[in-house]
């Protein structure tokens, strides 16, 4: 099993049964701490999950980087878990691999939430970006810095950012080249289209990289039943820059 928060597990006190449960994934080069914040908010309604992945966090261990591994190993994950109904949440290189088990079918699984998601098709990344990223497979201080400032437009907390960093610094180099070189490159629009799953797309205004015109192209004409939101001068790290407006966004689709 991969390493989560239960946060019903930490509190006395646990969100009605009738809710669904919430299990959240992380973006690239992140951990399940990116969800500090705004899972507390969303405990207050609902039992919240949250999961590192394979090759980040306290996963950094754990083998198997490609898109049908890691949706392997996050399913074997959820299923021991036996949530119930739950809302799956994934987020940037997450978003894709959320959207391939939602394909699969999870028992239990009632909706689906992409926050900035990589696109179920190739993720369009310039040439001399990939490289740069790859050439920080194994990155310093400062290159873990520089990549959460780019990924950023509100200036985070000195605790978040922080925390940040060095989940950054932790993510190990071979799932950091892996997702560059295989999986962000991986094509499955054929396997995923026409997904009839009711499902949330949350954009950031300000994200370089997959902001709202990348979701609206590339992201939501797989979709059959699906809904765009933007929250507005907000960067790629949209857990810790706006954690309250995102937690309402959430639980207002989670609750319907």
């Amino acid at each position: 099993m991969l390493p989560l928060t239960d946060l019903a597990a930490q509190t006395d006190t646990a969100p009605g049964a009738e809710q669904p449960t919430l299990v959240l994934l992380h973006f690239y080069g992140s951990s399940r701490r990116e969800w500090i914040e705004a899972g507390a908010l969303l405990h207050r309604h609902f039992r919240v999950i949250s999961i590192d992945t394979p090759g980040f966090g306290e996963a950094r261990e754990v083998p198997g980087y490609s898109v049908s591994e890691m949706a392997d190993t996050i399913s074997e994950t959820i299923t021991a878990l036996k949530p119930g109904r739950f809302v799956l949440v994934g987020h940037s290189m997450t978003g894709k691999i959320a959207a391939v088990l939602a394909k699969r079918g999870l028992p239990g699984l009632a909706k689906l939430v992409l926050l900035t998601p990589s696109p179920v098709g190739p993720e369009p990344i310039d040439p001399e970006a990939r490289a740069r990223m790859l050439a920080q497979a194994e990155p310093t201080r400062a290159d873990a810095e520089e990549y959460v400032l780019t990924n950023s437009s509100r200036k985070l907390a000195p605790a978040i950012f922080e925390r940040a960093v060095e989940d950054r610094l932790q993510a190990n180099p071979e799932a950091w080249r892996s997702w560059m070189n295989v999986g962000s490159k991986e094509d499955w629009s054929e396997r995923v289209t026409g997904l009839s799953i009711e499902t949330l797309v949350i954009a950031a205004a300000d994200d370089v990289s997959l902001g709202p015109n990348v979701q609206r192209e590339l992201t939501m004409p797989h979709f059959l039943n699906v809904k765009l939101e933007t929250v507005p001068q907000c960067g790629h790290l949209v857990p810790m820059e706006a954690p309250h407006e995102l937690a309402e966004l959430i639980k207002k689709f989670a609750e319907k």
